[in-house]
């Protein structure tokens, strides 16, 4: 296909925001996608869709990440509008009333969810007053939040330094590097990259929520791992691909095919810097809680003292 896929990776996420502004990095994400100091939003979007393009901006724990595809021949114009997105943004006062409320419906709707609440309760448990940890933004925190801290958040953490851009498709690698490097040679250095370093909890604990009269149990069983540094990573991936990351995995035979427990089991690693933790999610008829989370520490159990078959991997096309 003559396309190109484009990422720009910012480290400034969710773990570089204060104690007191919580969520500061998702609301300055928002307003990046609100137009720079030539186009409006609307302009933004409209030069992107003439490149046959999409550009989407997503804010997460470690990083702020601008992801964009195009038709291969605007892939020097397009490298030169993400950079004018990311250096020249309008964050337009105007629209910060609209983001925040936003925010809070989205905030609203997971903490609805039973997997958000569990899944909450367990990296509270194992990450504590990290931000790894926080629980999700209240009202009153996203209320707190205005224009200039979105603003200080910018030029406290954005800069050269902590960005890196990757490109993939089919692209003129010379007038790309030379668009690329025009566009972004004028980037101020800004903050050295830094993530505090978090020593997960690593102790036995049930935590559990009452949902009274609910059908279904949410069940989050897992602990921290390596992270991606460590050699044996691959090891570990193949290991949750073979537990519960796929869907001919022993888990979900067990609990799902075998037993009828639930419908969709699934295991999966969460990578933060210089750390991870492994879980098993599942949820499951309410009567068949216990026996589900028996089957979960039996499969466990299983793979730790018997290794798989020579022919077992081969069924995982993850792997």
């Amino acid at each position: 296909m003559p396309k190109v896929t484009m990422m720009v990776a910012i480290q400034a996420g969710n773990v570089h925001e204060a104690a007191d502004e919580v969520a500061v990095a998702d609301l300055l994400g928002k307003l990046l996608q609100e137009g720079t100091a030539t186009m409006s939003a609307t302009q933004l979007a409209e030069r992107v869709a003439r490149m046959g393009g999409t550009l989407n901006i997503s804010v997460g724990a470690d990083q702020t990440s601008l992801w964009a595809s195009c038709l291969s021949e605007y892939a020097p114009e397009m490298a030169a509008l993400l950079a004018e997105v990311v250096q020249r943004p309008a964050l337009p006062a105007s629209e910060v009333p609209r983001l925040k409320t936003d925010l809070k419906r989205q905030m609203a709707l997971a903490r609805a969810q039973p997997g958000v609440q569990a899944r909450q309760k367990f990296t509270g448990a194992i990450y504590g007053s990290h931000p790894y940890g926080r629980p999700l933004p209240t009202d009153a925190q996203l209320d707190a939040l205005t224009l200039e801290r979105a603003q200080n958040f910018y030029k406290t953490q954005y800069g050269a330094q902590r960005t890196s851009l990757y490109v993939a498709g089919r692209f003129e690698a010379p007038a790309l590097r030379q668009a690329i490097t025009a566009a972004w040679a004028s980037f101020p250095q800004g903050p050295a990259p830094h993530i505090e370093i978090v020593k997960p909890v690593a102790k036995a604990d049930m935590l559990s929520q009452d949902r009274p009269n609910a059908p279904q149990s949410t069940i989050v069983v897992g602990l921290p791992v390596i992270d991606p540094t460590n050699p044996d990573y691959i090891r570990l991936r193949v290991m949750n691909s073979l537990l519960g990351g796929s869907f001919g995995s022993r888990i979900t035979r067990n609990i799902r095919e075998d037993k009828g427990y639930t419908y969709s089991p699934y295991s999966y690693l969460e990578t933060h810097y210089r750390t991870g933790n492994w879980t098993q999610n599942a949820d499951v008829t309410t009567a068949d809680t216990y026996n589900s989370l028996r089957e979960i520490m039996n499969e466990v159990e299983r793979l730790q003292k018997t290794p798989p078959s020579a022919d077992e991997p081969e069924g995982h096309s993850e792997l």
